[in-house]
Order: C-alpha cells, then structure tokens, then sequence
C-alpha cells in the first residue's frame, strides 16, 4: 500500500526546491542565511519549536514558510485526496525600528516576494495539484507582523519582529495514487 498524500508533506517538498533555486540569491542579500526553512502546525507549536531552533542555531529558523494547521480538506471525489483551503505565511526577520519604506526594500523586496514567487513557480511545475496555476488565493503583506499595536497585549507571536506575506484561501486539489504497481 502505498502512503497517503498529505498536504503538509507536498510544501515541505515544493520549500525545499525553493531554497534549492534560491538559496544562491539569498546568501548575496545575508551571507548568513541556510536556506528557506519550513515549519507546520498550531501557532504555538511552531513557536516553541523556533525557539527550540534558536538556541541550537539563530540562523537555521528564517527566511520561513509556514502552514498554519488545522485546515478543511473537502473530499468529494473518488480519486483525489481533496481540496485543501490552506493558509501559509512566508516570514523573514526584520528590526522594530525600520520605517515601511526600509522593509520594503529590506525585506519584501529582496526576500518575501522573491520566495513568494518561487514557491507558486514550484507548485505549477509540481505535477501535485490539478491545477496549473495560476492559484486563485488571497495576499496580504503584513509589514511587522505580530505588532502589539495590532494583535494585542501577546503581540509578536513568534517572539521577533518579523516581516511577511500571508497566502490565505489557497485551494489546492490534490490527486490521491491509489494505484497498484508490481
């Protein structure tokens, strides 16, 4: 029998490719990035195991693409896995004190938006999905994200300052290989 397809497994797959074709670029932009890391699961969940990360080595956590659990799987036909509505942040470190303009051009510009276009490169050219692109979802740039200003007393929920885009109503369809081979 063969596994199962799981949606966390095929962007840990499509991440690493995109690390793969950027990290080159990235290294220009900080010689002390390792590559386009790759987190799933609960926000805690993932805070804990960057914190983890963080004391073994501060470099190994970002630039990062994260998918936020738990998401609906609709299944509906026979043959195929289902269609996932995900949601995923790509996220690099940036500094409290830059204005909008400095993090467009230190971090969405050279970082986020560069990996945000290679990973939908990645997933049309997957196979994966059913569809080809483009993949109809929603973007939103989240300057500073996890500011106290806008989420609250908690704020940074990932306790850094952080630049972002989110990547939400993403719909994925997915075949599921239910064939047998000898």
């Amino acid at each position: 029998m063969k596994p199962p397809v799981r949606i966390v497994d095929i962007m840990g797959d499509l991440v690493a490719k995109t690390s793969a074709k950027l990290l080159t670029y990235l290294q220009t932009i900080d010689p002390l990035i390792k590559g386009v890391h790759y987190q799933y699961g609960h926000y805690n969940d993932i805070k804990e195991r960057l914190l983890a990360k963080g004391k073994i080595d501060p470099t190994a956590r970002y630039p990062l693409v994260v998918l936020f659990e738990d998401f609906r799987v609709q299944n509906r036909t026979p043959g195929i896995f289902g269609i996932a509505d995900i949601k995923i942040m790509v996220l690099c470190l940036t500094k409290k004190e830059y204005t909008r303009q400095q993090r467009e051009e230190k971090s969405f510009k050279p970082v986020l938006v560069p990996i945000y276009d290679e990973l939908f490169r990645q997933m049309k050219l997957s196979g994966k999905f059913m569809q080809y692109g483009p993949f109809r979802h929603n973007r939103i740039d989240r300057p500073h994200w996890g500011d106290p200003a806008i989420y609250g007393p908690n704020g940074y929920l990932f306790d850094e300052v952080l630049d972002g885009i989110e990547i939400s109503d993403l719909q994925l369809q997915t075949y599921l290989n239910n064939c047998v081979t000898a």
